[in-house]
C-alpha cells in the first residue's frame, strides 16, 4: 500500500533534516549569519539612544535574505533525486512542505539569534518578540522565493546569482529608498510586491507605544498571502516536472 502524504512528510522532513546536519560546514556558515549580521549592526548602531528606521530596514532586509539564500538551491540539486522519487510515486505536496519546514527551523533559529543579540545592545523598541516574529514571517517568505527561484532555475549556480537580482528590486521599492511624497504611483504600486517594505512597516510600527493592530495585521496579511502566491507556482512547477518525470 502506496504511503500517506503524512508518512511521506515525515520520511522526507527526517531525510532532509540529517543532509542539512550532516553538512556541519554549510551548517555553520548558515548560522553564523545572524550573530554576523547582529555584530555588524551593533557596532554600527551602538552609540545611538534607540534603533533607528535604517536598522530596522537593514533586519528586514537580512531576514528575507537569509530564506531566500538558504532555499534557492534546495530543488534543483535534488533535480535528479526528484525525478527518480516521483516515478516512485512521492507527492510533490509533501516534498515542497518538507523544505519550508525545515527550512523554516534555520531561519527560526537565524531571526531569533538576529533580533535578541541585536535588542541586546541596541534596543528595538516595543515587544522585541513581536520584531523576530515579523522577522521570521519575512524569512519564511524569503524561502518561497527562494524555493521558486530554486524551481525556476537548470543549476545551482544560476539560482544562487539571481537571488541578487530578485532582491535588488526587493530593495528599491520601499519608502526608506524613496519617500512616498516624491514616489510615483508606478513605485507605490510595485513597492505593495515588497516583503521589504510590509516588514520594514511592521517593524516601525511595533515601536509604537499605541501601536495599530490594523497595520500590523495588514503587514502580516500581505506578506502571507505574497508567500503563497510563490509557494503555489513552486508546487504547480513540481507538478509539471513530476508529470514529465512519470511519463
Amino acid at each position: 500500500m502506496a504511503a500517506t502524504r503524512g508518512e511521506q512528510l515525515n520520511v522526507l522532513c527526517e531525510r532532509y533534516l540529517e543532509i542539512v546536519l550532516a553538512d556541519r560546514g554549510n551548517t555553520f556558515l548558515l548560522l553564523i549569519q545572524a550573530p554576523a549580521i547582529a555584530l555588524f549592526a551593533v557596532l554600527n548602531w551602538r552609540d545611538v539612544d534607540a534603533a533607528t528606521n535604517s536598522l530596522y530596514y537593514l533586519l528586514a532586509f537580512s531576514a528575507l535574505w537569509f530564506g531566500t539564500s538558504n532555499a534557492c538551491r534546495e530543488v534543483v540539486k535534488e533535480e535528479a533525486i526528484f525525478d527518480r522519487e516521483a516515478r516512485l510515486g512521492v507527492q510533490v505536496g509533501p516534498y515542497l512542505l518538507s523544505k519550508c519546514l525545515v527550512l523554516g527551523l534555520l531561519s527560526f533559529v537565524q531571526c531569533l539569534c538576529l533580533a535578541y543579540l541585536v535588542n541586546l545592545y541596541v534596543p528595538l523598541g516595543g515587544p522585541v518578540a513581536l520584531h523576530f516574529l515579523y522577522l521570521w514571517l519575512a524569512s519564511l517568505s524569503g524561502i518561497c522565493l527562494g524555493l521558486l527561484i530554486s524551481c525556476l532555475m537548470s543549476n545551482s549556480d544560476k539560482a544562487v546569482g539571481t537571488v541578487v537580482l530578485v532582491l535588488i528590486p526587493q530593495m528599491v521599492f520601499s519608502e526608506m529608498v524613496l519617500s512616498h511624497e516624491h514616489a510615483s504611483n508606478l513605485v507605490l504600486w510595485l513597492e505593495d510586491f515588497s516583503f521589504i517594505s510590509w516588514t520594514y512597516q511592521a517593524l516601525k510600527e511595533v515601536t509604537k507605544v499605541d501601536y495599530s493592530y490594523i497595520t500590523l495585521l495588514q503587514s502580516a496579511s500581505m506578506v502571507s498571502l505574497l508567500s503563497l502566491v510563490l509557494l503555489a507556482g513552486s508546487y504547480f512547477l513540481l507538478r509539471l516536472r513530476a508529470g514529465r518525470a512519470s511519463c
